[in-house]
This record gives C-alpha cells, sequence and structure tokens, in this order.
C-alpha cells in the first residue's frame, strides 16, 4: 500500500480545506459591511429574492461541475446563515432561518384531540363503506340471483378488502400528522384512493346485477 500517496492527497485537501476557510472569512466579511449598511438604512436582515439568486447561482454551478445540486444549496443556506447571523447581531434581531424558504407561510398545527376526532371519523367512515356494501353484496347474491350468492360475495371479498385497506391506512398515517396541511394531503390522498375502489366496487355490483 502507497501510504505516501494517500498522505500527499490529504495534505493536498487539508490546504484546500484551509483555502475555503479563507473564503467563507472574507465572504463573511463582505456580509458584515452589507450588514452595517442595512442597519444605517434601517434595511431588513433577510432578503429572500437576494438568497434565491445566490442559491440559484450555487444550483447551477453545482450542476455545470458535476456535482450534487441539492446538497449544494443545503451548503449555500448554511453558509448564508452564518452571514444572516452577523448582520441580524449588528442590528440586534432575532435572525431569521435561512433553511426556511417560505418564512411567511404560517404552519397550523393542531391538537391531539383534534388528530383522534379526525382518525375516528376516517376508520368511522371506512366501516360503514365496507358494511354498507356488504349489505348490497348480500342483497344482490341472496335476493337477485340466489344461485350465485355466495360466488358475488368471494368476488366483492378483495375490492372490500381493498377499500377496507385504504382507510386503515389513511387512519394509522394521520397519528404521524403535525400540522393542519399534513391531515389535509392523507384525508385527500385517503378519500381519492377509497372513493375509486368504491366506485370500482359499486361498478362490479352493479353489472353483476344486471347480469342476473
Amino acid at each position: 500500500m502507497n501510504d505516501g500517496y494517500l498522505e500527499e492527497k490529504r495534505k493536498a485537501i487539508a490546504e484546500t480545506d484551509k483555502e475555503i476557510i479563507i473564503l467563507l472569512k472574507k465572504r463573511l466579511d463582505l456580509a458584515t459591511e452589507i450588514g452595517q449598511y442595512k442597519a444605517q438604512n434601517g434595511l431588513e436582515v433577510r432578503n429572500l429574492d437576494v438568497e434565491q439568486r445566490v442559491v440559484d447561482r450555487y444550483r447551477y454551478l453545482a450542476a455545470e461541475y458535476g456535482m450534487n445540486p441539492d446538497r449544494m444549496e443545503h451548503i449555500c443556506r448554511t453558509i448564508m446563515q452564518e452571514s444572516v447571523e452577523s448582520e441580524a447581531a449588528i442590528q440586534g434581531v432575532p435572525a431569521p432561518d435561512v433553511h426556511d424558504k417560505d418564512p411567511h407561510k404560517e404552519e397550523i398545527r393542531i391538537s391531539e384531540t383534534d388528530i383522534e376526532t379526525g382518525r375516528r371519523k376516517m376508520l368511522g367512515i371506512g366501516v360503514t363503506s365496507v358494511a354498507a356494501i356488504l349489505v348490497l353484496t348480500a342483497i344482490a347474491g341472496f335476493v337477485f340471483n340466489s344461485d350465485n350468492g355466495l360466488s358475488i360475495l368471494y368476488l366483492m371479498a378483495v375490492p372490500m378488502a381493498l377499500i377496507a385497506l385504504c382507510f386503515y391506512l389513511g387512519y394509522k398515517d394521520m397519528a404521524s400528522g403535525k400540522n393542519a396541511e399534513d391531515l389535509r394531503w392523507i384525508k385527500k390522498r385517503t378519500f381519492i384512493f377509497g372513493g375509486l375502489m368504491i366506485a370500482i366496487t359499486v361498478l362490479i355490483l352493479a353489472l353483476f346485477m344486471i347480469r342476473g
């Protein structure tokens, strides 16, 4: 093993790291000057338009040099956070979080009681839907076509199971919801797929009744 080769490369990396730190310090000094200007002229610490231009520049250069744009954006925002904290300290205000891409968006948090109530409703809708389809299936099987009653029950077992699974997953996922937006997405997904399965099941049942 050529340890000398590895050691040489590690020293080169160490020198590169030093150059990066020096450049970061130079960048921070420039940001501090900007912060002083902002403080003197009553400007806000954070400028979202400027931040986005910087992020776009990092992402473009990352892609051009064969690097991961998402990872470079994270590094970019971490660097900007250092600058923002410096500027905020000059003005004596709390430093905003640069990693928060939309600081004006309000996150509506909900209580555990509301989440549990939503979960019970979700489970109730699932149980009610399956029970209603089961009753209709029994009527179709034993009234409209009594000879094939068990056959239609077996046929409808799969879609009914899928409906039950869909609403159960919605019930389960709602427990991990942190805010109103999370719950809206879970409900929307559940009702779309659950409603689709219910529609397909009713269509199958209607076709059976017509043929019977």
